[in-house]
């Protein structure tokens, strides 16, 4: 599982390096938050698929609560601090999807 993991995380790398090159970030930052987002999403359906639903529920409302409670906000923070319109005002069709 450690090594689709990796490959998923090098390809899905190597993908967003390529078709930005005039980004210079360095490469953890891209990295961290994609290895962590593929061995959550790989743990998800592997506990599904042993029939444990309300595990796999569990770690995926975990996933969706970190990305509300932590992304959303520092990215508006973020627009904010570059002079960015960024709210956190989401059109009915975006809240309900």
């Amino acid at each position: 599982m450690t090594v689709a993991a990796k490959n998923r995380m090098e390809l899905a790398m190597g993908i967003a390096i390529d078709s930005s090159p005039q980004y210079t970030l360095p490469p953890h930052l891209l990295t961290t938050p994609a290895l962590s987002f593929s061995l959550t999403h790989q743990q998800t359906v592997t506990v599904a698929a042993k029939n444990r639903m309300e595990l796999a529920m569990g770690i995926a409302i975990g996933s969706s609560t970190q990305i509300a409670l932590l992304v959303i906000p520092s990215l508006t923070l973020a627009g904010w601090a570059l002079g960015q319109d960024m709210t956190l005002e989401f059109p009915p069709i975006e809240v309900s999807v």
